[in-house]
């Protein structure tokens, strides 16, 4: 039976071709392995992890995890080809881990220049705001970013399907970290979702006639590196999730720096973003909705990260129960 640890441990130990300096640092998720070099990051796909392969895309077989690894470099090389280096199918050989022809390789392995830890927003954050950064100007960088994604359709789909399993996702999420909420919140949370999306028609005629290809975009994957905004990792886990309401993108990361920035510098960078985007600004009840979807997200996401970022998920979760009452 197939094992990544050999292939894990000779990353762990530095023996990997090409690099002469040792590793920084490990970095394990629920679905990859990351290692630091000092030039270089190199990143494995699990393909054991049983939450991600029954919850999200099953990558166990090697066929499908090529292909997922594939399509994640090409999207994000889209996105940000200054970080993403290249694509590298490599194997043990002889106790050292190297580059192979594909159909040789034990794993594709995605490889990105280093970047500042410090230049995420999400590090940012732990520390106050992001200084210097042009809230006008980052909204008009990420219209342009999102100017690069692909021209994929919602025609073909039952938009109040795509809407409710939105609600769906988002509820099965949030129960992961039911303990953090108060008795009853997360079914109000969903009931108000559901509501909006089955019962406002703005809301459905919105899902119906803006469906658009949609990134994972939030603060842990966004930089602000060398006075440019940067998105790294944000091809989606889920195939269902890669189209979406096309103000989804804006709003899960604009929703973050409202949080953690001020209501101003969200105001700012949403401007912006329409300023460069053909999109329009969507009505009243989509922005409750949308606003409501990706706090929730955020705070369960940064629950889940534990440690230091415990006060980040309290300051979200503050923010969505002040934003909550304000509706009423």
């Amino acid at each position: 039976m197939y094992t990544q640890e050999p292939l894990l441990r000779l990353m762990e130990t530095g023996k990997v071709f090409g690099e002469t300096e040792k590793l920084k640092r490990h970095i394990e998720t629920v679905i990859s392995n990351v290692f630091i070099f000092p030039k270089h990051a190199y990143k494995v796909y699990k393909n054991d992890n049983a939450f991600f392969n029954n919850n999200f895309r099953d990558i166990s077989e090697r066929k499908t995890r090529f292909d997922f690894t594939r399509r994640d470099f090409e999207w994000n090389y889209k996105l940000n080809s200054s970080i993403y280096v290249a694509l590298k199918p490599m194997a043990v050989i002889n106790g050292e881990l190297c580059v192979v022809d594909a159909e040789m390789a034990d794993e594709n392995v995605i490889v990105m220049n280093t970047f500042p830890e410090e230049s995420v927003f999400i590090n940012i954050f732990k520390h106050g705001v992001l200084e210097n950064f042009d809230a006008y100007r980052g909204g008009q960088s990420f219209a342009e970013l999102r100017g690069k994604l692909p021209k994929l359709s919602g025609n073909h789909l039952d938009s109040l399907a795509v809407s409710l399993e939105l609600c769906n996702d988002i509820y099965k999420w949030t129960l992961v970290q039911k303990n953090k909420f108060e008795i009853g919140e997360v079914e109000i949370f969903d009931n108000l979702l559901k509501k909006l999306v089955t019962k406002d028609q703005s809301v459905r005629e919105y899902f119906h006639n803006h469906l658009s290809a949609s990134m994972d975009i939030h603060m842990g994957n966004a930089l602000y590196y060398e006075g440019k905004l940067m998105l790294i990792d944000t091809f989606s886990p889920k195939e269902s999730w890669f189209i979406k309401h096309e103000c989804c993108d804006l709003y899960r990361l604009g929703t973050d720096i409202r949080v953690f920035m001020g209501g101003e510098a969200w105001e700012l960078f949403k401007s912006g973003y329409y300023s460069i985007s053909l999109e329009k600004p969507c009505p009243p009840a989509m922005d409750i909705f949308s606003t409501i979807y990706a706090s929730l997200i955020m705070v369960s996401y940064l629950f889940n990260l534990g440690g230091e970022h415990i006060e980040q998920a309290k300051k979200h979760q503050s923010f969505l129960r002040n934003y909550i009452k304000s509706l009423k």
